[in-house]
């Protein structure tokens, strides 16, 4: 728990820093788009201190989309397109409270019966955090019932959905 804590105050730390480089003035509004580029850019090269080890929160934003969905890029939504974002992108847009990023289908579920107990259909793999925040009580009951010994798959998702749930919350809440 210490160590997410102190993920967190460098998230923040870095998110502030990343905040400062990012201001504009009105004769610069036209280049807000390379601005916030460079903000992007600027915010995923910040080194930060995960697991005992220095890396780019590039990487922590990988390894977690990773985590989450077995992939390292996700989409959002928008104007009846999606647009795709790198994982630095995704983790600026949610450590810096833009609600776009809940919508992001970052989480992977394969198991039939978690897809029936979150009432999702059979062809999707991927949800949002938004879609998940619904059914999280019918999550923590379900992940509250496994057996710290089961070795069943549908035990094995759910809790590890129930973990990169409260994993993506932690990150969430960092600002």
């Amino acid at each position: 728990m210490r160590i997410t804590k102190f993920i967190s105050i460098v998230v923040v730390f870095a998110a502030a820093v990343t905040l400062l480089c990012a201001q504009t003035t009105p004769q610069a509004a036209a280049k807000k788009s390379t601005q916030v580029k460079t903000a992007v850019e600027s915010f995923a090269s910040t080194p930060i201190l995960e697991g005992g080890r220095i890396k780019p929160v590039d990487t922590l934003a990988r390894t977690t989309l990773l985590r989450f969905g077995g992939k390292t890029q996700t989409s959002i939504a928008t104007d009846s397109k999606k647009e795709k974002l790198s994982a630095a992108q995704w983790l600026y847009k949610l450590t810096q409270g833009d609600d776009s990023a809940n919508d992001s289908p970052v989480f992977r579920i394969d198991h039939p019966e978690l897809k029936t107990l979150i009432g999702g259909s059979e062809d999707k793999k991927h949800y949002s955090y938004r879609e998940l925040l619904d059914v999280m009580p019918s999550l923590a009951r379900a992940a509250s019932n496994v057996s710290p010994e089961s070795k069943d798959p549908y035990d094995l998702q759910v809790t590890a959905l129930t973990k990169n749930i409260l994993y993506y919350y932690e990150l969430k809440s960092t600002l």
